[in-house]
């Protein structure tokens, strides 16, 4: 402390020296670290290099992937220069680290200008030259250099050619003929000139083929195709065939492995012809393969590691085979038709059918070969094998066809690797489970994939859960598509294709007079649509991972089954926030996978939680996903209740965290919804209040979003609230005591002032327009639904009464029983009743998940009005209170709802003591047609059997059932037996 307080230091040197003075440096070496603060960046990170201490130079290596970002070309010219010249003093890891970030950014392309060769090449051939640990990284870059070809062809021959060529003699080190293989390759790929190969390294890269060291024959492997595309097909014919197949039979079988990939490569490239193909290169590969099926587990880890690269390219050589196979057979036929055409005479008599050409059936033989060493392959006892045998399985899939897949002996490959023992097995499986199902089509992945998927589902491993998250959406979209129809539109798509544009949802809308069509291999049907999921929902959840059988409902059941399975899904994830985040990024596509409903009940909660307890990434997703499923609500109270739960919970929340994220659920808002449906919900003011905020970064979050906010308000009607918004920013700008908000509130403040408030609404851009007129139809649709379900009902009450009337009209000695007057609103009612009149409903819960469908809000119908005619005697009598509408729930009878109200444009005409009503039938601005009548028979219930004036008795209407667009309401009983 003492040395620190004697030691006089100006304070722009700060930090940096009193940061290492603690450390027991100097004088000398603190000043070897002062670096002026207005030293340019680069200038800076140059000093720091060539004259700073050991943590000063790691921390310029270690961002030095970021600053190649950031200058690019400049900062290899800068820096480049100084790491040459002091690369003697850096650690081997630094030095290694150096040419690690270089390969990245050419990688990425942040260093695609040629210029960066000339300071770059000289000192990388000096460090391959070197050799030892750090030579690796930098033959890396300099290969990088010579793929992206940031080299001229005159450096070029000049130097990496000269280099290569003294590397590959036999007398250099094993790494030097390493590099030197590599180096071959990537000079073929880069030149453009054929001669330019054949003049210079064949000769060198045909005896490095047959080196006396297994690494470098199994390096040179992969060099024989850019070589042979560079020398052309000819050249390639005559010389790098035979060493092809010389590594095909060689001892080491590191070698042979190596060889078979580059052969699988290049196996279209030797010959153009089928049948010469056939000849000449498939032999060694068939001997090769059948060699590798006949290896054991117990041959030793080379034998091993060549039968997984064999079981690995299996897939590649099926689509080679298959291409033969096809193209042989339509040639062959082409060849016939025509030696028939001209064999047969003018009557074209004569000809029978043509037997198969024998190349064709050789050529069909050897893909079943192939077919059949994958089978056995597949089935191998060694982990490894298997886990290639499953990652081939897209290409089996693609080379044999959905159909042939199928219906061969490999259709049951699907199920056995996907439970397979092995853990290593199953991941593979699940990480090429999308592919599979997208080759297969949706009928045929519901047969064989989709009862491992569900299993995979309800996996308890991390590492399974995590494969299975990466293409969740992919899998369950085409699982729960609708089938492509036949040319009739009825059935599914014979070729199994997997879907339609529309997604199935449960249940399953309604046909009226035609059954669904079974789907899939094993006849699985469509269960009954409506009400009972959730009582299909435990039975689904305990049924075994089988394919969903007609039974169990058919896609309906398998969508249940799927919903509760992602909700387990759900709950095993939430320990984890990447996990969580993997399954939130996929969970936009509820709406298009299930019923709105049943994604409100099940999935609302959870991510409601998600939003104030998760991490703060899984937060702000959370809030996405909850706005975009309040989106596709299919009840407009569902929609207002969540819209008024999120501004309660988060934009007044007493956590500042909840309050910062109420700011990213308003811009989600504000690109979901209308801009009138965001002002009326009461986002703009809560957006105003979180302005005098005493939390800065909430004050800064909510300036964000204040120009999207103006461009919502119209003028005049919010007139209030634009100068609200416009003082608030001008006291941020000028009085708050944190300087981020103030000079956020300033150029927040110019961006609104160059807003042109909108006049009216009928300014409304195409997008808000829709997004309003969606809305709007959404509550017409409601309003036109529950007059419908009000009319069917009164309908129904009307008839069953008219039918006990006669029924006890002809029923001689038998007392007429008088009807009893309808019961007392029960307390569900009348909490259903309040709620609707409020207009919300309540949230749907998990035992009442078929009933939510039936609740309707009728703040959107108006309140009806009746007007009664004279009545006998020249009376008017007045409105009765007593006069109830009933309904019941629809799918729950022993609740009931009041009737929604009819409109403002019903009237009623006295006629002999009752009432009729005309019902309009659509919303309170439409007129009722003469269908849409309705007769009103009121019931005395004042004790007496008439009515002398107004208000002496009150009716209540008898709802009996009649034609479906016919409502009546039944007069008393004494009138009745008058």
């Amino acid at each position: 402390m003492d040395e620190l307080l004697d030691f006089d230091f100006d304070e722009q040197r700060g930090r940096e020296a009193a940061a290492v003075l603690h450390l027991g440096r100097s004088e000398e070496e603190i000043e070897a670290l002062v670096v002026p603060d207005d030293t340019p960046e680069l200038e800076r990170l140059c000093l720091f290099l060539a004259n700073g201490q050991k943590v000063q130079r790691e921390s310029v290596i270690l961002n030095l992937n970021r600053t190649l970002r950031t200058y690019r070309a400049e900062a290899i010219h800068r820096l480049i220069p100084v790491f040459t010249a002091h690369c003697e003093s850096l650690d081997p890891a630094q030095v290694c680290n150096v040419a690690d970030a270089i390969c990245t950014a050419i990688g990425e392309g942040y260093l695609g200008e040629a210029g960066i060769s000339e300071p770059l090449l000289e000192h990388t051939l000096a460090m391959v030259r070197a050799g030892g640990a750090a030579a690796l990284p930098w033959l890396r870059l300099l290969l990088e250099l010579l793929r992206h070809r940031l080299l001229p062809h005159k450096m070029m021959r000049s130097q990496v050619l000269e280099m290569a060529i003294a590397f590959s003699d036999l007398s250099s080190s094993v790494e030097r003929r390493l590099a030197s293989a590599h180096l071959f390759g990537q000079l073929a790929g880069a030149s453009d000139n054929p001669s330019f190969v054949s003049s210079t390294f064949l000769e060198q890269a045909i005896a490095l083929c047959q080196d006396t060291d297994g690494l470098v024959r199994a390096a040179m492997c992969a060099q024989i195709a850019p070589i042979g595309r560079a020398v052309g097909g000819v050249v390639a014919k005559q010389r790098l065939l035979p060493e092809l197949f010389e590594l095909l039979r060689d001892e080491l079988p590191a070698v042979r492995a190596a060889a078979f990939l580059a052969a699988v490569t290049t196996y279209h490239f030797w010959e153009r012809d089928a049948t010469k193909r056939r000849a000449q290169v498939w032999p060694p590969l068939r001997a090769l393969v059948e060699g590798s099926v006949d290896l054991r587990a117990d041959g030793g880890a080379e034998q091993l590691e060549l039968v997984r690269t064999v079981c690995a390219g299996l897939g590649g050589l099926l689509l080679l085979l298959r291409h033969d196979t096809d193209g042989g057979a339509a040639g062959a036929a082409s060849g016939a038709a025509s030696g028939a055409a001209s064999c047969g005479g003018a009557d074209g008599g004569g000809v029978g059918t043509l037997p198969a050409a024998p190349a064709a059936v050789e050529r069909a033989a050897d893909l079943a070969f192939a077919v059949a060493a994958y089978g056995a392959l597949a089935r191998h006892t060694d982990g490894g094998v298997r886990e290639r045998a499953a990652g081939a399985l897209p290409d089996i899939v693609r080379a044999l066809g959905a159909e042939r897949f199928c219906a061969s002996a490999l259709a049951g490959t699907i199920g056995t690797l996907a439970s397979d023992a092995d853990a290593r097995v199953q991941l593979r499986a699940a990480a090429v489970c999308h592919d599979v199902c997208a080759l297969l089509g949706r009928e045929r992945a519901l047969q064989f994939v989709c009862a491992p998927y569900r299993a995979w589902l309800r996996a308890s491993t991390d590492e399974l859960l995590d494969a299975v998250l990466v293409h969740l959406g992919q899998v369950v979209s085409l699982l729960l598509a609708e089938p492509a129809p036949h040319a009739d539109g009825n059935g599914a798509a014979p070729d199994g294709g997997g879907g339609g544009a529309r997604v199935f949802k449960s249940p399953p809308p309604a046909q009226r007079g035609v059954q669904p069509p079974p789907f899939g291999a094993n006849g699985v049907g469509s269960g009954a649509s409506g009400g009972g999921l959730c009582a299909r929902s435990e039975r689904c959840a305990s049924s075994p991972a089988s394919t969903i059988s007609s039974s169990d409902g058919g896609r309906a059941a398998l969508s249940t089954a799927l919903l509760l399975e992602l909700v387990g899904l759900e709950q095993r994830a939430r320990p984890s926030w990447r996990r969580t985040l993997a399954l939130l990024s996929h969970l936009h596509l509820l709406p298009s996978w299930f019923d709105a409903d049943l994604v409100h009940c099940h999935f609302v909660p959870p991510l409601l939680d998600a939003m104030g307890a998760a991490v703060p990434c899984c937060r702000e997703r959370a809030a996405i996903v909850v706005v975009r499923l309040m989106r596709e609500a299919k009840l407009v109270a569902q929609r207002t209740m969540l819209a008024q739960r999120l501004l309660r919970e988060f934009g007044h929340g007493n956590s500042f965290s909840r309050r910062l994220l109420f700011v990213t659920v308003c811009e989600a808002m504000m690109g979901a919804f209308s801009a009138s449906f965001f002002i009326s919900s009461g986002y703009v003011e809560a957006l105003l209040s979180l302005l005098s905020d005493p939390v800065s970064n909430v004050r800064l979050a909510a300036l964000r979003v204040m120009p999207s906010a103006k461009r919502a308000l119209r003028v005049p009607a919010d007139i209030r609230l634009l100068e609200q918004m416009h003082a608030a920013i001008e006291r941020l700008r000028s009085a708050d005591p944190m300087r981020d908000v103030r000079e956020r509130a300033e150029e927040v403040g110019r961006l609104c002032k160059a807003i042109t408030p909108k006049v009216g609404g009928g300014q409304l851009s195409a997008e808000d327009a829709a997004k309003q007129a969606e809305e709007d139809a959404q509550v017409h649709a409601e309003a036109e639904a529950a007059l419908s379900e009000a009319k069917r009902k009164a309908a129904e009450q009307i008839a069953e009464q008219s039918a006990g009337k006669l029924s006890g009209k002809f029923d001689v000695g038998k007392p007429t029983k008088r009807p009893a007057a309808p019961a007392a609103p029960s307390a569900a009612a009348a909490r259903g009743g309040a709620a609707l009149a409020g207009g919300a409903s309540a949230m749907c819960t998990a035992s009442a998940v078929s009933a939510s469908a039936c609740e309707r809000p009728a703040a959107a119908i108006a309140a009806p009005r009746v007007k009664l005619g004279s009545a006998p005697g020249g009376r008017q009598p007045g409105p009765s209170p007593a006069v109830e509408r009933r309904i019941g729930t629809g799918r729950n009878s022993s609740d009931s709802l009041p009737l929604p109200p009819i409109g403002a444009g019903a009237s009623a005409v006295a006629s002999g003591g009752g009432a009729r009503l005309s019902v309009p039938s659509g919303s309170g601005s439409r007129r009722g047609s003469a269908g849409d009548l309705a007769e009103v028979r009121t019931t005395d219930t004042s004790g007496s059997g008439s009515r002398s004036g107004p208000g002496s008795a009150s009716t209540t209407p008898t709802l009996r059932r009649g034609p479906p667009s016919t409502v009546r309401a039944v007069a008393p009983a004494s009138r009745v037996g008058k």
